[in-house]
């Protein structure tokens, strides 16, 4: 339970952006896929946000909050857009 008597999901929702295969969402379980202390820093209503980045070939993930992976996600769109013209 945090600080509020609310208890932690077990399950949630991660939001996922990898810049060679664009949005996808999966359901990711608590304590096996992605940790409580992460879920509790960074859980917004049952969703996480996830930027994938490679080193190399090897992808990596880091989870940041909403208004984080979205300016990520808006700045990536524009340079893929500018690309396309």
């Amino acid at each position: 339970m945090d600080i509020l008597g609310n208890k932690p999901p077990s399950l949630v929702t991660a939001h996922i952006f990898d810049p060679k295969t664009g949005y996808s969402k999966q359901t990711w379980r608590v304590g096996e896929q992605v940790p409580h202390g992460t879920v509790e820093k960074f859980c917004e209503d049952g969703n996480i946000f996830v930027i994938v980045y490679y080193v190399g070939d090897t992808p990596h993930q880091m989870i940041r909050r909403r208004d984080n992976w979205n300016q990520f996600k808006a700045h990536f769109d524009s340079i893929s857009e500018a690309n396309q013209a």
